[in-house]
């Protein structure tokens, strides 16, 4: 069960993590150099069993964290577009 759950996030983070490279304007290869950071970073804490913490962060922070990164990129995608279209 493990090993199943282990093998589903990379088809979604991938092309995800490429696209971060993007809009950041570094490129897909840095997305990717990122996403196999986070993905050694979650086996280290898995192995050190630091995940327990987590329910510790209030849900604002997680939720306020998320809005950040959400608005980040909208702004990138719109200046974007905005340059695009001149």
């Amino acid at each position: 069960m493990i090993y199943t759950a282990a093998l589903r996030p990379p088809p979604v983070v991938l092309p995800l993590a490429l696209a971060f490279g993007v809009v950041a304007g570094a490129g897909p290869v840095a997305g990717l150099y990122g996403a196999i950071c986070c993905g050694l970073f979650a086996a280290l804490f898995a192995t050190l069993r630091l995940g327990r913490y987590i329910g510790l962060l209030p849900d604002s922070v997680s939720s306020g964290f998320a809005n950040g990164v959400g608005c980040i990129i909208h702004t990138h995608l719109r200046n974007a577009h905005a340059l695009r279209s001149q």
